[in-house]
């Protein structure tokens, strides 16, 4: 839930700061209109719903932060507006046009009026319209409904209203299908459907269910041996079993990932706090013989072993928060961006560069033999970020990459056997 901080929602640009940014160092203002761009694509692209509680005046890029959020509730006191005609500006004619009929969306940009919040609900452009001390509670009831669905539901759904919105029936229609197909492989499809039938309340486990965790060192070797064994056994796949493919793509797994993850069992050596099992290396030993014993299916692992435990170690509490639950939920997979085509154990010889731009890296360079870079998101990237080092060991950064970013381009590697697991990453 969105709210603001007073009596104003958000009163969108600082009108005093603004006229220092235009009159700053080349790109100052490209930059700070990128950031502005981002915060509004966030809200909306982000898996989990987002409700804007709209209590005061929403003006401008604040206005914009309201029509990106999923729903809009409004107060009595709410009020939205478009007043860049009037200071010098323009800008949020797209995303009003989103949400608000042309007409509306002309008469805004085009007088700077501000439209009551009573007028939108006449209208039937927002759900709710009530009196303030009614905006949270109202606010806050529909997030509840929504947090009682399953996640991985909302993160399909959302995914779906974003992406139809821009495409033809025909189109839009088959992609649900598909997101249809994806959804009813996960272990929440099959345990709403048991909830139906049974005419109980679905029970859906989340990212992590710590609930399933115990302290698994204080049991003996043989016990820990036999629980595992005996989950895996009832739950792993049998179509998955024994797989002649080495390196599976995680659509190919994502039925196994999921039961591992929503059993709190996807991690054996992260701590239990971060959601993992905390094995010591006896239970780990064990973990990874059963596993082979019974055949279980790789999965993409370099988020779970690599990423993760970097992060854990070495990351800030907000990394941690962000990345972390999104590699146990499969949201995010990941790859490592290590070898170059002169550089492969010996980093002494990398050359992708990366040069600080404000609150950004500009990288160039490439990277080989980028394991399932085609079937991955993210990237644990190796950058030279200074070449003044006596030793050339030294000066390298880790950066942890969006493979959706602009400039990022994943190229096969033609080998014999025809497998698609070798790429190429250009930067």
């Amino acid at each position: 839930v969105l709210t603001g901080e007073g009596k104003c929602f958000s009163a969108g640009a600082d009108i005093k700061s603004r006229g220092k940014i235009a009159d700053g160092a080349p790109g100052d203002t490209y930059r700070h209109l990128r950031r502005t761009r981002e915060i509004g694509f966030v809200i909306m692209e982000m898996n989990i719903p987002v409700i804007a509680a709209v209590n005061g005046p929403a003006l401008g890029a604040g206005m914009g932060l309201a029509i990106c959020s999923d729903i809009i509730v409004c107060s009595t006191k709410a009020v939205f507006g478009l007043p860049e005609i009037d200071i010098g500006l323009m800008g949020g004619v797209r995303h009003t046009m989103r949400v608000f009929p042309i007409g509306l969306t002309r008469r805004m940009v085009l007088t700077g009026w501000r439209c009551p919040a009573e007028e939108l609900w006449r209208r039937g452009l927002i759900e709710a319209c009530v009196e303030p001390e009614e905006l949270l509670p109202t606010a806050m009831e529909m997030a509840r409904t929504m947090a009682s669905k399953s996640p991985k539901a909302i993160q399909l759904a959302k995914r779906a209203l974003n992406t139809v919105e821009t495409m033809g029936l025909k189109d839009g229609y088959r992609f649900e299908q598909n997101l249809t197909v994806e959804m009813t492989r996960h272990p929440h499809s099959k345990e709403a459907m048991a909830a139906f039938l049974e005419k109980r309340p679905a029970v859906f486990q989340g990212r992590t269910v710590m609930s399933e965790q115990q302290d698994w060192n204080a049991l003996s070797d043989d016990q820990f041996r036999a629980v595992f064994r005996s989950w895996v056994e009832a739950n792993c796949p049998a179509h998955l079993r024994f797989m002649r493919k080495q390196r599976p793509v995680f659509d190919e797994v994502s039925e196994w990932y999921h039961k591992l993850a929503d059993k709190g069992w996807l991690s054996p050596l992260w701590p239990q706090e971060y959601g993992g099992m905390g094995l010591d290396a006896a239970k780990h030993i064990v973990y990874v013989e059963e596993w082979a014993r019974l055949g279980c299916p790789r999965i993409p692992d370099h988020g779970i072993g690599l990423t993760g435990p970097l992060l854990i170690q070495y990351g800030t509490q907000a990394q941690k928060d962000f990345f972390l639950p999104r590699i146990l939920s499969g949201e995010h997979v990941w790859c490592q961006g290590y070898s170059e085509p002169n550089a492969g154990s010996d980093l002494a010889s990398l050359r992708t560069s990366a040069r600080r731009d404000g609150d950004d890296f500009i990288v160039n360079g490439q990277k080989i033999w980028t394991t399932l870079a085609h079937c991955a998101n993210w990237i644990l990237l190796l950058v030279r970020t200074s070449t003044d080092e006596a030793k050339r060991q030294k000066g390298i950064t880790v950066l942890l990459v969006d493979m959706t970013t602009a400039g990022c381009t994943v190229r096969p590697i033609p080998n014999l056997p025809e497998r698609s697991g070798l790429l190429r990453s250009v930067l």
